[in-house]
């Protein structure tokens, strides 16, 4: 476990009674009889002309604003949580929101796996997943799964763990679960059909204590405070994936749908299923980002901005890091910025490079007539097997064209500055150069919709904005055409 947090004074015995000795329902009722005894005084002026209509009406009223307060959560659960600002841990006290029944969601244990093949014969090379890549173990987990299980506990090399997903925040995290006896907790999550700041709250199926899916964190008991240690995961498409590592397994559900049931939320405009506690109005509500959060440090990398600028170094809590955006499969990834021995690395977008192409253009001058006959040969000879085909035919072919066109993906390569080798951004892998073999160590810097980042890291930090200047008109004015008559 990661250091605890102290917890702040003691509650009032008023208020401590009322959150932990009161459900909501007792809340509500209590809220109410209080409305109505209040309204009541009020109208029959110190219950010195109480009347019947007057009872009733004081009734009606409490019942109406009873069941707005509860509509907006002000009976419901309060639990400490604690989020980052400033550099420190700041305990903050946020409502529990309903969303389903308890165990609603069934977590998925110890799942059966598919090849990378198998995989793309049952989804689509476009279909988004969650990789990790754990102990030499190489493992995909498809949101469709993630979105109707939100938690699967699985075991990747020797090491247990649990991937969980957020689909209200578009989230996920990946811890590691301890099987030491030493620890007293070895959690096996369950659901509460409960929210907490728009993240999933979990209960341990053992001792029932509830946690937060976004920290990974329990909200009590005498761990409370404390975080399970996560490991870096990336979310790309599954084509994506297993371009980068082919040796990769895929886990497998067949009770689970083949499309994230959460599709229409993540276009949608509504952020949260409950609101947002906190706003912050750098960026709209659901911008994606990709958050890091090294020593107290948390910084933001907007979707947005990557897009423009896809490489980026940035220093985050005292570690230099590269995050590059790959367009392709609309992933981010991070990595340390430094070789295995402690080399230092500066990262650039790979581009094309010029001087080929001026070596294709003379090519073309001197041998292009020659090379247009030829073509126009195999062009007749081609023209006339085409005629031979029947129209059935013709449909296989435009099939399998339509699979070959949804299978092409071109990976994204970065290198560095310092030796000009050539690097895979997927897997941070050296390809080409003097660096070749050596490997980035991942760093985590999961995607978040931009509201549920900001409520649990409120003071992050943006990297420097990119250089909009190549992207902008002309600004100087057009010259005027000289006018040859006199």
């Amino acid at each position: 476990m990661a250091q605890g947090e102290t917890t702040g004074g003691r509650l009032s015995s008023i208020r401590q009674f009322w959150d932990q000795n009161l459900d909501p329902r007792r809340r509500a009722i209590i809220g109410g009889i209080f409305i109505a005894m209040a309204l009541l005084t009020l109208i029959s002026e110190g219950f010195k002309n109480v009347t019947l209509g007057g009872a009733g009406m004081s009734t009606y009223i409490a019942l109406v604003v009873t069941l707005i307060l509860a509509r907006r959560g002000f009976y419901a659960d309060r639990l400490s949580v604690f989020v980052d600002r400033d550099g420190e841990r700041v305990e903050v006290r946020q409502k529990v929101r309903p969303v389903l029944k308890t165990d609603r969601v069934q977590p998925l244990h110890n799942p059966e796996t598919m090849t990378g093949d198998e995989a793309l014969e049952y989804y689509t090379p476009l279909t988004r997943v969650i990789g990790i890549v754990h102990e030499g173990q190489v493992r995909a987990y498809p949101l469709a799964v993630l979105s109707y299980r939100e938690v699967v506990h699985d075991l990747v090399g020797d090491t247990p763990m649990a991937v969980t997903w957020s689909p209200f925040c578009y989230t996920a995290r990946v811890f590691l679960i301890s099987s030491d006896s030493e620890k007293h907790f070895v959690p096996q999550f369950g659901f509460t059909g409960r929210v907490l700041i728009n993240s999933p709250v979990m209960y341990d199926v053992q001792s029932g204590v509830r946690w937060i899916q976004y920290q990974g964190a329990p909200l009590e008991g005498p761990d409370a405070g404390t975080r399970l240690p996560e490991i870096p995961s990336v979310n790309t498409t599954l084509g994506a994936w297993l371009d980068a590592y082919r040796e990769s397994d895929v886990v497998s559900d067949r009770v689970a749908p083949t499309q994230d049931l959460f599709d229409n939320y993540y276009a949608g405009g509504r952020a949260g299923m409950h609101g947002v506690p906190h706003r912050d109005a750098r960026w709209p509500a659901k911008e994606i980002v990709a958050g890091v959060d090294i020593e107290g440090d948390a910084c933001a990398f907007p979707m947005s901005w990557l897009q423009i600028e896809a490489v980026v170094n940035e220093t985050v809590g005292g570690t230099p890091l590269v995050v590059a955006y790959e367009q392709g499969s609309a992933s981010v990834v991070a990595f340390r910025a430094q070789t295995s021995s402690g080399r230092m690395l500066t990262f650039e977008t790979e581009e094309w490079d010029e001087d080929d192409d001026e070596e294709d253009d003379a090519y073309l001058d001197e041998f292009g007539d020659e090379l247009g006959d030829e073509i126009d040969d195999v062009d007749d000879e081609e023209e006339l097997e085409t005629e031979l085909d029947d129209e059935s035919d013709d449909d296989d072919d435009w099939e399998e064209w339509e699979d070959d066109e949804e299978l092409d993906y071109e990976p994204m390569m970065i290198y560095d500055v310092e030796t000009e080798s050539r690097w895979h951004a997927t897997n941070g892998t050296c390809v080409e150069g003097e660096l070749k073999g050596e490997q980035l160590e991942p760093v985590a810097a999961g995607l978040s919709f931009w509201f549920a980042w900001t409520n649990f890291h409120p003071s992050t930090r943006l990297p420097p904005r990119p250089d909009l200047s190549g992207l902008m008109p002309d600004s100087k004015k057009p010259e005027k055409p000289e006018n040859d008559e006199k």
